[in-house]
């Protein structure tokens, strides 16, 4: 059984639960899953940096193929592609960790206040548990 928070939305009765910690559908879906979750600035920048690091990696491509008779060029071009590579494992890694607390913000900023923080199986098991605790 997982962790949820639940959130209610005051004014129009809508629940939403948010699974507290890492989260795998981020790591692997990364800007997909954001657009999903309605994290629309956080998905813009995400597709940013990955086109930007996508640039860099064909630079480094076609500036290593240009200098490879030149030993302290590709030295340096050396430790740029494993910066590039740091920066793209960072980019993946992220928002698998920060991304439920995304979520928390978007709701919290969008009128959510949190019901209950419960174990459950899934986020529509932790909701049903939220309110059947609420009515009771």
């Amino acid at each position: 059984m997982r962790m949820f928070t639940v959130y209610k939305n005051q004014i129009n009765g809508y629940t939403d639960a948010v699974k507290q910690g890492f989260s795998w559908p981020a790591l692997f879906f990364g800007p997909f899953w954001m657009l999903v979750k309605r994290l629309w600035g956080m998905a813009i920048l995400w597709f940013c940096l990955l086109i930007a690091m996508a640039l860099v990696g064909q630079f480094l491509e076609t500036a290593t193929q240009r200098h490879v008779q030149d030993p302290e060029s590709l030295d340096t071009l050396l430790w740029i592609t494993l910066v590039a590579i740091a920066i793209d494992i960072f980019l993946w890694l992220y928002p698998a960790f920060r991304g439920n607390r995304w979520r928390e913000g978007r709701l919290l900023r969008g009128g959510y206040i949190p019901v209950a923080t419960l174990r459950a199986r899934n986020p529509d098991a932790a909701i049903a548990t939220a309110i059947a605790g609420v009515m009771a």
